[in-house]
């Protein structure tokens, strides 16, 4: 695995120099693919990064893809605690586990991005002293 997936989005060690990171993990609602920016200096206000969703339009994803994220994103929401609530058998979960996966190889071919699969992000970096204590 490479060591950038052991950083949380935040963290200045968790982006490749040179190539950009997407995050594939579901909230609510909002499109699963988030991404950092730089929102410029302007009106007196320095410049800053940001994290947010980011549109499948934005990313310029084939309808295929976007749909499948789509799709994947709304099963969890009616299966999620927070959301519809539907119950789930294990075996379900493993499919849409899978899936996701599934879907950030696709993201990261049609993009060039890095991609983490926050579902898999696993062990993350103790040593590193910005997200070892926030895994």
């Amino acid at each position: 695995m490479e060591d950038f997936r052991r950083h949380v989005l935040s963290c200045p060690r968790g982006r490749p120099p040179g190539v950009p990171r997407l995050d594939l993990a579901f909230d609510y609602g909002a499109f699963p693919v988030w991404a950092w920016g730089t929102i410029p200096a302007h009106g007196g206000r320095s410049g800053r990064e940001v994290v947010g969703m980011v549109r499948p339009e934005e990313l310029r994803l084939s309808v295929e893809l976007a749909t499948g994220l789509r799709t994947w994103s709304d099963w969890m929401d009616m299966h999620s605690e927070y959301g519809g609530g539907r119950l789930a058998t294990d075996e379900q979960y493993r499919a849409w586990t899978e899936q996701g996966r599934k879907l950030a190889r696709q993201l990261a071919e049609e993009t060039g991005s890095a991609v983490v699969y926050q579902h898999d992000r696993g062990e993350v970096d103790v040593s590193c002293s910005y997200c070892g204590h926030r895994g």
